[in-house]
């Protein structure tokens, strides 16, 4: 059903997606399991055909995601992070309006809304407009657009993020059900990184060899909790940094490596309204658009970080050097990095203070 062969995508100097691949049978439920900024929705936004690859490709239902990107999208289902709807519309116009860009007409329509209304338990809140509901059932009625046409394919991106304890387990009991229906096996809906398990080897294992990974995840592969990942991202990163001329970007390595004499943790800023303009162009944002993504990916970065050490990821005392790129120009920065490199390279030959 999904077939992806080199999947790459940047944004300016930052590679997104690196070169993915890997395929999905019919019936087969395949989680992305990583950190923030890790490039998930990146890779579900090239699937669904809303963001166009660099280079590789991939199908979906055999349609090209290049060539035949209307084709893939009638194919799938796609609830994409924030569950996005018109707020002013009740829940029973949206989906209808749904049903219009999906072709879907006469009696064909009549029994998919009796069909998926039921399915996603909204006969409650049909008549009510979107804006009053609660985030439980915006993700419910968002399941429902994506469902409605009944695809042969579902890509779900967080589906339960933002919610509280009993509303993520409204949704997943939801996804149960839906995954009984398809005669899939609904016991991933209890931890989906034991499904994300095997993915995140093959990724990881571009960094370090198999035999590490299984000695810090052990043999059963399936079996990956969000602790175990948090241990295995300390460890690999702590291995990295053994070896020479690496750069590694983020994912708590600040607190991590900061007792390691052989390393240098640098830390790139900017002003909120650079930031703003940066994600704008880059993203294709509306200025409230950027804001709100910036909200969101910093509550995302402190509750991640949290794992590691109490206190602010931007604290001075972790870096040994912090650049403002809206102060000084990327290739100032760039020369200035470098410049301190070759510096502390010298004085760990020299053994002078000041070389860690």
């Amino acid at each position: 059903m999904i077939s992806v062969q080199e999947l790459r995508r940047r944004f300016g100097s930052i590679v997104a997606v690196d070169g993915i691949s890997f395929e999905a049978k019919q019936g087969d439920v395949l989680g992305f399991l990583g950190p923030n900024g890790a490039g998930k929705t990146t890779a579900m936004r090239m699937l669904a055909s809303f963001l166009a690859p660099d280079s590789g490709t991939a199908t979906v239902g055999g349609h090209d995601i290049i060539r035949e990107p209307t084709k893939v999208r009638r194919t799938l289902g796609y609830l994409a992070e924030n569950a996005p709807a018109y707020n002013e519309m009740t829940v029973g116009s949206f989906l209808k309006f749904v049903c219009d860009a999906r072709q879907i007409y006469g009696r064909k329509r009549r029994e998919a809304l009796e069909r998926i209304v039921a399915l996603c338990a909204i006969e409650s809140v049909y008549h009510q407009t979107t804006e009053t509901l609660s985030k439980g059932y915006r993700r419910r009625v968002g399941l429902a657009q994506a469902l409605i046409h009944d695809p042969p394919v579902l890509i779900l991106d967080e589906p339960t993020d933002g919610l509280d304890p009993n509303q993520k387990h409204e949704v997943r009991q939801l996804i149960n059900k839906m995954a009984k229906e398809a005669n899939v096996s609904a016991e991933w809906i209890k931890s989906v990184e034991k499904h994300a398990g095997d993915w995140l080897i093959r990724f990881s294992s571009k960094l370090v060899s198999s035999s590490f990974i299984e000695r810090h995840i052990g043999e059963s592969k399936a079996d990956f909790d969000e602790e175990k990942y948090i241990s295995f991202l300390k460890n690999i990163i702590s291995r990295i940094a053994e070896e020479d001329n690496v750069v590694i970007l983020g994912r708590g390595s600040q607190y991590i490596l900061q007792n390691n004499p052989n390393v240098l943790n640098i830390l790139l800023v900017a002003d909120l309204e650079d930031r703003i303009k940066f994600i704008e162009k880059i993203w294709n944002m509306s200025r409230r658009e950027a804001e709100k993504a910036i909200q969101t990916r910093e509550k995302r970065r402190d509750a991640f970080l949290k794992y590691f050490a109490q206190g602010h990821p931007n604290s001075l005392r972790l870096y040994h050097l912090i650049i403002n790129t809206s102060k000084m120009k990327l290739d100032q920065a760039e020369d200035l990095i470098v410049w301190m490199v070759k510096d502390f390279e010298a004085r760990e030959k020299t053994d002078e203070p000041g070389g860690h």
